[in-house]
């Protein structure tokens, strides 16, 4: 009698455990998702930030679109561009809660998951060094972006049956 309940006791305990390890392990993974979808967003944002020859920010009930041109062979969605002389014009976007992207007037495409809102601000200045942060992206003397990425964080429930 007193093996059998310290068994069931045992059980519970382990039982317990297991339950724990599990939880802990999916908020982690969720966690590292999220790093790892925030690292890409910025990472796909900031190469065609640096190879922008102009950039517009337009802002439609409340959601950024920033639009960049620069001459190169492929789009955002890796389409080829027709002509060389011809500048690519990727936009980007925010549509149900994934990044988005349009280039050159064809089929918006998702890029990554996740993203709340999304914010740019421009930095003016001389030489290297930013005297102020603005939304207007058509002045010369643009010479950094800041890049505002609010990340949601989906957490998993599992439900675990007792036997």
């Amino acid at each position: 009698m007193v093996a059998t309940s310290l068994a069931a006791l045992i059980s519970i305990g382990l039982w317990q455990i297991f339950i724990s390890t599990k939880q802990s392990y999916l908020y982690h993974e969720n966690i590292a998702r999220l790093l790892e979808n925030s690292r890409l967003a910025i990472m796909l944002l900031s190469n065609d930030i640096r190879l922008a020859n102009t950039a517009t920010l337009n802002t439609e009930k409340g959601d950024e679109r920033l639009e960049i041109s620069y001459h190169a062979t492929r789009d955002c969605n890796n389409n080829r561009v027709k002509s060389s002389e011809q500048p690519v014009v990727n936009q980007y976007f925010l549509k149900n809660s994934t990044l988005m992207c349009n280039g050159n007037g064809g089929t918006p495409q998702p890029l990554v998951n996740g993203i709340d809102e999304m914010q740019f601000l421009f930095g003016q200045g001389m030489s290297n060094s930013v005297n102020q942060y603005t939304k207007d992206p058509s002045k010369n003397n643009v010479i950094s972006v800041r890049i505002t990425l609010t990340m949601q964080q989906r957490l998993f429930t599992t439900t675990i049956k007792l036997p």
